[in-house]
């Protein structure tokens, strides 16, 4: 199979340049593969509530509950910080204790 396709790399992703004669059922395998993924991933955001309302924030904390975390509240605002900064996440927790 090394022999049919070489990798070569590209800044940030990886290019794959086909040698052989089914080229093209393969770039189109990967083609409708990555489709599926971005409407999965669509999909999926679909499901969540708007960033900055408190959905996703309750919806987080619930699932730690169900795990058996001690603090769910603390882990979800941890959590919370890591991924959108300290002081955007404050930001997002200020305008929920007014709107709540």
């Amino acid at each position: 199979m090394a022999d049919r396709f070489k990798i070569a790399e590209k800044g940030k992703g990886t290019w794959v340049v086909l040698d052989s004669e089914n080229d093209d059922k393969i770039v189109a395998r990967a083609r409708s593969k990555a489709k599926a993924q971005a409407e999965a991933k669509e999909r999926n955001e679909k499901d969540k509530p708007p960033v900055g309302e408190g959905g996703r924030f309750n919806q987080l904390e619930k699932e730690l509950s169900k795990k058996g975390v001690d603090d769910p509240a603390a882990l979800a605002a941890s959590i919370g910080r890591k991924k959108y900064g300290a002081t955007k996440f404050q930001a997002m927790a200020a305008k929920g204790r007014k709107e709540g």
